[in-house]
């Protein structure tokens, strides 16, 4: 094993102290994106130079880059070949995001179809587990048709996991792309079709219900103390029946940052990394 797997690396850092910042750098990564900001790999590496090699193959896996299966957490931990992590058998891949992947899979002791939600393996650690915790806590306080809700979690086993309710459909960004395509004969048409491009009053009404039932799902969640952080069109899932389903991208509000442990620890690393940012060398 690497040092950053089992102890401190050659720097002297813990596995736990290289998680973390890689876990900054998701946060970081991600609050860019969605603010417009194009950073570089080297600006990146200038803000975590004591976690390079782990800031950049996890930057390679989030722009778009294949990384080997052999890096997740259901491989590396199980190393079965039918791929299955607890009662769950793995069946394709859904996505992945800056903290692990969602896979269809299989619950072979009640015979249904969920969303299984795994941390990869760079994540598994005490703080990364207490946050998927506190993730799976909040989504499991949501109770609305239009959310996608939590049936199971384990949390503490080797492979960590949520379980999620499986919603089939296609995402919104496929069905409007998909009915503009069809509409101009460049693809064949994709179901459900609602009508992204209404042509009477009957066919606007429907579109704006759509759009009614996403907002009233939003708000359930917000009146709960939950906040959806990733709302676009490929988490938002149009079912066969043409209804809207919010996908994960969860996480609750702190309301107490000032007692929070994690908050604490979160704002004593980003002030390290402003004092290294601001340091002659950079």
């Amino acid at each position: 094993m690497t040092g950053t797997e089992n102890g401190p690396n050659g720097n002297g850092r813990s596995a736990e102290d290289v998680s973390a910042d890689v876990y900054d750098f998701v946060t970081d990564f991600v609050e860019d994106r969605e603010a417009g900001r194009v950073r570089s790999l080297s600006d990146y590496l200038a803000r975590f130079p004591e976690a390079q090699e782990e800031v950049a193959a996890e930057y390679l896996r989030m722009t778009g880059h294949e990384m080997p299966r052999a890096e997740t957490a259901a491989t590396s931990t199980t190393g079965d070949e039918d791929d299955r992590v607890g009662r769950y058998r793995l069946v394709k891949q859904l996505g992945r995001g800056g903290q692990g992947e969602v896979w269809l899979a299989d619950d072979e002791s009640l015979g249904r179809r969920v969303a299984l939600k795994l941390l990869t393996a760079l994540f598994v650690s005490e703080e990364r587990r207490a946050r998927f915790r506190r993730e799976a806590e909040s989504i499991a306080r949501l109770e609305h048709p239009g959310l996608a809700n939590v049936l199971e979690a384990d949390i503490d086993g080797p492979v960590p996991y949520i379980a999620m309710r499986y919603v089939p459909g296609v995402d919104l960004g496929a069905s409007v792309d998909g009915a503009r395509r069809w509409r101009t004969g460049d693809a064949a048409r994709i179901e459900p079709l609602l009508p992204w491009i209404p042509s009477n009053r009957g066919e606007l009404a429907r579109v704006l219900r759509f759009f009614e039932r996403c907002a009233r799902a939003l708000h359930a969640a917000h009146e709960a103390g939950v906040l959806h952080r990733d709302v676009k069109p490929g988490n938002i899932m149009v079912t066969p029946e043409g209804e809207p389903v919010l996908l994960p991208g969860l996480t609750s509000r702190c309301r107490t940052p000032a007692s929070c442990a994690a908050c604490r620890a979160r704002a004593q690393r980003s002030k390290k990394r402003s004092t290294r940012a601001s340091s002659p060398r950079f």
